[in-house]
């Protein structure tokens, strides 16, 4: 018994060692709940947003933050830029923190959408890439497509790219869907 418990000890140091040298992990943000459930002064996080600062728009990122950006667009020359919401990210993922909750809480699992913005800012095509339902993937092009971006920059000069958006919806149970469901699909601006 009391090598079981010496063990049991060492491997819950060695975890939090591991989880406390992970500096270079990094930070991740998240949008919580309008107000806490009912018997709670806790907001719980519903959507997992990413390493980008929520609050900022493009022009108030920092190098560190910018870099996070651009990993994220491979294709990118040095001095291009990628697409990215006029307004930064809050106002975006506030408008899904709305459809999660008048879902009653109800979708888990990553949401991946891809929003053709073209050399004016505007959204043309939003492609579902992966949804945890097919309701919000739809709500999802919707929304994206009602957006003002900033666009993106290709040899110093305004161009068409795509955004990549990303979210992970932290609620209860559904079914993941993927690529081959009727969840995925492409919705085009007219």
């Amino acid at each position: 018994m009391r090598v079981l418990f010496t063990a049991l000890v060492l491997t819950l140091l060695c975890v939090q060692a591991s989880v406390a040298d992970d500096s270079s992990a990094p930070q991740m943000y998240y949008v919580k709940q309008s107000s806490p459930p009912l018997g709670s002064r806790l907001r719980r996080d519903i959507i997992e947003a990413g390493p980008i600062p929520l609050t900022k728009d493009y022009s108030e990122l920092s190098a560190a933050e910018l870099a996070l950006l651009k990993s994220q667009y491979p294709q990118l020359a040095a001095g291009d830029e990628p697409p990215f919401p006029i307004n930064g990210l809050a106002t975006l993922y506030n408008q899904f923190r709305k459809v999660y909750e008048a879902a009653d809480m109800g979708y888990r699992g990553d949401l991946s959408v891809s929003v053709l913005v073209d050399k004016t800012g505007k959204p043309t095509e939003a492609r579902v890439l992966g949804s945890p339902d097919g309701e919000l993937a739809s709500k999802a092009q919707y929304i994206l497509l009602l957006q003002q971006f900033k666009p993106a920059v290709c040899a110093g000069a305004p161009c068409e790219m795509a955004y990549e958006f990303h979210a992970r919806f932290m609620g209860t149970d559904t079914q993941q869907l993927n690529s081959s469901n009727p969840a995925t699909g492409i919705l085009t601006k007219p």
